[in-house]
This record gives C-alpha cells, structure tokens and sequence, in this order.
C-alpha cells in the first residue's frame, strides 16, 4: 500500500480506539457529541484511503451532529 493511504480495518480500529480514549476522559470531550461513523460508508467499495479523506469525512461527521 503506499504512503499515506489506510484501509477500512485500520481506519475503524483507529477510529474504536479514539472513541474509548475519549470516553475514558469525559473532560477532554467536553460538550462534544462523537457519532457513530460508517466506515463501510465512507470507504464504498474501496480497498483503501488517504489518511486525509478519512480524517475528513469523519471530520465532516462530527460537525454534522454537533452543529
């Protein structure tokens, strides 16, 4: 895989392991509200992604329930 791509797995053990640091740390969430983010959903039928795509849409996620 190059540089800088990741795939659907590695972005949702990524994105598991943010989660439960944050809920461990309910201070550092403050007001904020994490969605429950489709990774299916956001790779489609990809195999891989750029970290960035990834980052943002997910990004994107959070602003939407958030406001």
């Amino acid at each position: 895989m190059r540089k800088g791509r990741i795939t659907k797995q590695q972005a949702q053990t990524v994105w598991f392991s943010v989660c439960d640091a944050l809920a461990q740390r309910p201070k550092l969430m403050g007001h904020l509200v994490l969605p429950r983010v489709d990774i299916d959903a956001v790779f489609g039928n990809r195999k891989s992604m750029t970290v960035d795509a990834v980052v943002k849409e997910i990004t994107r996620c959070v602003a939407m329930v958030n406001g």
